[in-house]
């Protein structure tokens, strides 16, 4: 075929791929949403607006974001596949740009705007997103075992990617893409100890409060008639290191005599001899 005719069917070719791309939605289609996770409407279904909170009103971009990325693996040609991973690339920046960092999907996102970076080769943006993936939630294997992968492949360093593996296996031992890995980059059996799981803190109980038995109870006081003095007050009426109160006259252990020292005084300094009464006169 003449040159010339080759650009030109080239020319009508990218024309009528640009056709059918026009004719797309932006936003996933009924069928796409059923091949994308329960929190973009996928199956599984569930009050995501209860389980992410506020914020997953910003999250429809990570769902569009994912979607082109579904299509990027459909798409025939090189300027689809392109045009894709660009779309997909300016949603999961969007999420990550206006979700806070401690968002419960962040380490997805991450691992999913650091896929895209890699498909478009660029491989130093990719490990960076992969790396803060693992950063918010080390148990996140996906991002794991495409940080090991472009260790082993693109930066020819098994050592550092075998490290990597074996690290999220401890934070996740049952992760298949991981034991894989780990199996082929020459890890020896059996595989890591993961980390024990802290034990929740148990809650403080109060204690009982101990119901009296009818020997524990106190004697209720002797009734006593208007006319009784009252007892004598006890060391332990007296508020600590005070000193009890001189007895009147007419103490209540012996109130008819006006002078007379109490019998049974009370602990103290000993109360001081009242004058004599003055004689009467002659």
């Amino acid at each position: 075929m003449h040159p010339t005719t080759r650009l030109i069917a080239a020319c009508f070719i990218g024309l009528a791929a640009q056709g059918v791309q026009a004719q797309e939605s932006y936003g996933p289609t009924a069928e796409e949403t059923r091949m994308l996770p329960p929190y973009c409407g996928g199956p599984g279904g569930g009050d995501w607006k209860a389980i992410l909170g506020p914020e997953i009103g910003f999250n429809n971009h990570t769902c569009y974001g994912i979607n082109f990325l579904n299509r990027y693996y459909r798409a025939k040609t090189s300027w689809q596949k392109k045009n894709y991973l660009q779309n997909a690339l300016g949603d999961f920046t969007y999420s990550v740009d206006k979700l806070s960092p401690g968002f419960k999907l962040m380490p997805e996102i991450l691992y999913y705007r650091g896929l895209t970076y890699r498909l478009m080769g660029r491989e130093a943006e990719a490990m960076g997103d992969f790396l803060k993936s693992i950063q918010l939630d080390p148990k996140y294997s996906k991002s794991v075992a495409e940080l090991a992968d472009l260790y082993e492949r693109k930066l020819a360093n098994p050592k550092k990617a075998l490290e990597l593996v074996t690290e999220g296996l401890r934070h996740n031992p049952a992760s298949r893409e991981l034991r894989r890995r780990y199996d082929r980059l020459g890890g020896k059996q059996p595989y890591p100890e993961p980390y024990a799981v802290p034990a929740a803190p148990d809650t403080p109980k109060s204690a009982p409060v101990p119901t009296p038995t009818p020997a524990q109870e106190a004697p209720a006081a002797p009734a006593r008639s208007a006319a009784e003095p009252p007892p004598p007050a006890t060391a332990t009426e007296h508020p600590a290191g005070t000193s009890p109160q001189p007895a009147s006259p007419g103490s209540p252990t012996n109130p008819w005599c006006r002078f007379c020292p109490d019998p049974t005084p009370a602990p103290g300094p000993a109360p001081s001899t009242p004058a004599a009464p003055p004689k009467a006169a002659p």
